[in-house]
């Protein structure tokens, strides 16, 4: 589970700085960041799912699944509106 989290920190600073070792240097906004994990951690443990399967699940017939999805949607579409009125 490490390895991953390492790599894409490295992808992301790689593609922002063009440094992928700059992780130090990089301002830390850990107030959004807990903010955001504890609202996806919401969604995530009230659906019982990750994002992904929900997908699989909604083509195997469970119609339940529906009220997640329609919740994920709904969260996306909200961001896109307020995302320029967080620092």
């Amino acid at each position: 589970m490490v390895g991953p989290v390492i790599t894409t920190i490295m992808a992301i600073m790689a593609t922002r700085t063009g440094n992928a070792f700059d992780v130090f240097h990089y301002p830390a906004r850990w107030k959004n960041h807990l903010f955001g994990g504890v609202i996806f951690g919401l969604g995530w443990s009230m659906t019982g799912a990750c994002p992904g399967p929900l997908f699989i699940w909604l083509g195997a017939g469970f119609s339940p699944v529906v009220m997640g999805l329609i919740g994920a949607l709904a969260g996306t579409f909200v961001h896109g509106l307020v995302a320029d009125k967080f620092p």
